[in-house]
């Protein structure tokens, strides 16, 4: 493939300008300027295609809008480059904002768009890229509640999925089986999807499918009589709901649970739930729900006698359905206010062509004339031939030795501007070629001293001296192997956080437990002040080498004797700071905006030489930064550093209460 680079900037600032997509965190507000900065100012299309990622990526979770404009640019770049992969994820977001709006058939448009691009590719990229786009079409049609063309699609995808292993995408897939099975009255096989689909979301701890999964088991249920079973699979949801998703999306699982204790016959505790529905559907505003829940208790408190209570939600329900129904005629009525100006524009169009039309036709007919004119002068002039054809022979061979010089200097200029996008090209490569040499030696130099350890473990005496030596320096290098690993994966986007919450004070044990020989080894005191109420919402795994990769660090430049702090403190903006303190070598100034960067090292003098690969801090910064957070050094040389990381998803626990 052939990447033509803008000539007029040097590579460093081509270099710079990468750095700057994927390493620079921009401040929250400032965001989406960055970005486009980014975008426009992007040298060749393969940078182009970068910065639109970025784009979409960030509003993806925004801005339906912003994310669908963006996701066409990427596109129409796509089929610009013939680069026909880049263009997948435009089409990916495309679609699944169309069918998310119920715009079913844009969504089925641009699916079959995509699948055109890669019929004929047989890798395994493309069939992930199909299976996917297979999904898609099968949502959009069950969403059209053309359920048989949904599972024809649907069957395709899962052939794909037996055939690549996939199986990461059989549990989503599983689940939208089951409920076009449940759409179509088909509760067995709704049932057995469902249930194959929750298996795999257990074992893979993916919540929000087990919910899903669970809400069309327990619908079967109901639809089938069995209200205890439903009621128990309720439940079950309610539990998973209020441990993972919060307040959201409770009052719709209350109200499936008021109204299976109706089904019952067991008023009471129908009102207690649909009450509860109420209580949280308010708070948050949410009239669809509110409508469910206060219909029900009007229903049940009359049922109860208790008329007074009755009467009080009966009102209370019609006055919200009053709400939305009003709502719902504003909606269409801007529907049709907005369809009737798209066909009035249509219209403009259409008149603009005819006027178009009419004018071309003017001048073919102006055209025929003057061809006309043209003959009968040649006529009357044609006792001239000899001399205007020799004139024109003439003025023909001046204007034809003229194009040629033009041309040969044109192949000239052309040649030397392909000669010039040569050599840089060669200067990318030399770029590229150092930074793998730099890569591997300062991998192997940081490999070298606990390979040496392990080589020299007779030295540690008995089997009981040497188990922890052995466990300490290969959970080293694994962490070392792991940083080089995942600052990968964060450079593609493929750092996938697996969220939960976690205490901060078990894992700041555990860290410290893998890190004990280092410890007694450079006889160093840990002050661990790390409050133990303090739980951080984050990925259990990532959170956890961030903080080994920083008490290692301490550790390796702290001096001998001295003592580490561990220490939590809320600042003004109520966000939690984590801080690991050192009484090191310290760092300077001009020295702390670089080792946060890949393969960076910074020689105290010329006697000590020490060195870093840079990837453990490069990989702390990439993984807060995934996490939205921040993190940051204070130092200065000769007395010591204090890494913090600002946290502003974290739970307060206390015995009675949380926050």
């Amino acid at each position: 493939m052939h990447v033509k680079f803008n000539t007029n900037k040097k590579p460093l600032a081509l270099l710079f300008f990468l750095i700057g997509i994927f390493f620079i965190n921009p401040v929250k507000g400032s965001i989406p300027d960055s970005l486009l900065l980014n975008y426009r100012s992007a040298p060749n299309d393969s940078v182009k295609n970068i910065a639109l990622k970025s784009l979409i990526n960030y509003w993806k979770k925004n801005n339906s809008d912003s994310c669908m404009k963006y996701s066409k640019k990427i596109v129409r770049l796509a089929k610009k480059t013939k680069q026909y992969h880049n263009g997948y994820k435009g089409y990916f977001w495309i679609a699944n904002i169309y069918s998310s709006r119920g715009t079913y058939d844009s969504a089925i448009y641009y699916a079959y768009d995509a699948l055109k691009l890669y019929e004929n590719d047989i890798t395994k990229r493309a069939a992930f890229y199909k299976t996917n786009l297979y999904n898609l079409l099968g949502e959009a049609y069950r969403g059209s509640s053309q359920h048989k063309t949904a599972l024809k699609y649907f069957n395709k995808s899962l052939s794909l999925i037996n055939e690549y292993g996939f199986t990461s995408l059989k549990s989503s897939l599983a689940n939208r089986m089951a409920a076009t099975y449940y759409e179509m009255k088909d509760k067995d096989k709704a049932l057995r999807w469902a249930d194959s689909s929750l298996q795999i979301a257990v074992a893979n701890n993916k919540i929000n499918l087990q919910i899903n999964n669970l809400q069309i088991i327990s619908a079967v249920y109901r639809d089938q009589g069995q209200y205890k079973k439903a009621l128990k699979i309720l439940f079950q949801i309610l539990s998973l709901q209020k441990k993972y998703e919060g307040d959201m999306l409770l009052a719709g699982t209350l109200n499936n649970i008021a109204t299976t204790y109706s089904y019952l016959g067991d008023c009471k505790s129908a009102i207690k739930y649909a009450e509860k529905s109420y209580k949280y559907s308010a708070s948050l505003d949410q009239k669809v729900y509110m409508v469910v829940s206060t219909e029900l208790l009007a229903q049940c408190n009359a049922k109860i006698g208790n008329y007074k209570e009755g009467y009080k939600y009966a009102r209370l329900y019609e006055e919200i359905r009053h709400f939305l129904f009003n709502k719902d005629r504003d909606t269409q009525i801007n529907t049709l206010s907005a369809k009737y100006k798209l066909n009035e524009k249509n219209k403009q169009i259409v008149l603009q062509q005819l006027d178009i039309e009419k004018k071309n036709n003017k001048i073919k007919r102006n055209n025929i004339i003057l061809i006309a004119f043209l003959i009968i002068l040649i006529l009357v002039v044609a006792f001239l031939a000899n001399r205007i054809t020799l004139n024109r022979k003439l003025r023909k061979a001046h204007a034809f030795q003229k194009k040629q010089t033009k041309l040969i200097r044109a192949q000239k200029d052309e040649i030397e501007q392909y000669a010039e996008e040569i050599k840089t090209t060669y200067d990318q490569l030399c770029k590229l070629d150092e930074h793998k040499q730099a890569m591997t030696n300062m991998i192997v130099h940081d490999l070298k001293s606990p390979i040496s350890v392990l080589a020299d473990i007779d030295m540690f005496g008995s089997e009981a001296e040497k188990r922890p030596v052995i466990k300490a320096i290969s959970y080293q290098m694994m962490n070392l192997v792991l940083n080089m690993l995942d600052v990968s994966k964060a450079e593609s986007g493929e750092m996938n956080l697996k969220k939960t919450e976690v205490n901060l004070l078990d894992i700041v044990n555990a860290v410290l437990h893998h890190a004990e020989y280092f410890i007694k080894d450079k006889n160093i005191h840990i002050e661990n002040n790390i409050n133990p109420t303090y739980s951080v919402i984050a990925d259990k795994t990532i959170f956890k080498r961030i903080l080994a990769n920083l008490l290692g660090n301490a550790i390796k430049f702290s001096y001998s004797g001295l003592k580490i702090i561990l220490s939590t403190e809320i600042d003004e903006n109520k966000n939690l700071i984590i801080s690991i303190k050192d009484f090191g070598i310290g760092i300077a100034k001009e020295h702390q905006s670089l080792i946060f960067e890949k393969f960076k090292q910074i020689n105290k003098s010329d006697s000590d030489n020490i060195k870093s690969t840079g990837l453990g801090l490069a990989f702390c910064k990439m993984a807060t930064e995934a996490h939205n957070w921040k993190i940051g050094v204070d130092s200065e040389p000769d007395k010591g550093a204090t890494f913090y990381v600002v946290i502003n998803n974290f739970i307060v626990k206390t015995d009675n209460s949380e926050s």
